[in-house]
């Protein structure tokens, strides 16, 4: 019997009425970064960063991402630089609805972090691969214009967290 559900539910996640109007997409865009880090007791806010991504998008459901992050701090000769690659694949349901459309998702990949710490002469550095973490809200506008709000978790090096929350806009063709 659990098969005979699990079969139905794929067979409807991916049947022809899910699928149309969903040719693939690629998807460009540019945006904001704001990256808390947490090591230990101590929680800093990054000052704002960039955020470059590209996107594919197999079908209204699955996409693929990757994006390149940048953030920052620098106060009273210390200075913390945390920049980011990202890949991940994003899994959600698109929602049409008239000129707009929305998208809420949930994302796993893989994150690249350089964490870097430095204060007057001395500095350390990590640069570590680890499981990345993400939810987040997609609006199209018109089938090619899109803005993005997401929410990223990564755990770069043992007790350091880093957290972003990012909002990205561009163009979907």
């Amino acid at each position: 019997m659990k098969t005979v559900v699990f079969t139905l539910i794929a067979a409807s996640l991916f049947s022809t009425a899910v699928m149309a109007n969903s040719g693939p997409h690629h998807r460009i865009g540019l945006g904001v970064n704001n990256t808390s880090v947490t090591a230990g007791e101590s929680d800093d806010s990054l000052d704002m960063g960039l955020k470059l991504e590209y996107g594919f998008e197999l079908n209204p459901i699955l996409a693929a991402n990757v994006s390149y992050v940048t953030a920052s701090k620098e106060e009273n000769g210390f200075e913390i630089k945390a920049p980011q690659f990202k890949a991940d694949i994003e899994a959600g349901y698109t929602f049409p609805a008239g000129n707009f459309a929305f998208k809420p998702y949930a994302a796993v990949g893989v994150a690249h972090s350089n964490f870097e710490q430095s204060y007057e002469d001395s500095s350390h550095s990590e640069s570590e691969v680890s499981l990345l973490l993400g939810l987040g809200l997609r609006t199209y506008i018109a089938d090619n214009f899109y803005a993005d709000a997401r929410y990223d978790m990564t755990e770069p090096a043992e007790g350091v967290e880093l957290n972003s929350l990012s909002l990205t806009f561009g163009y979907r063709f």
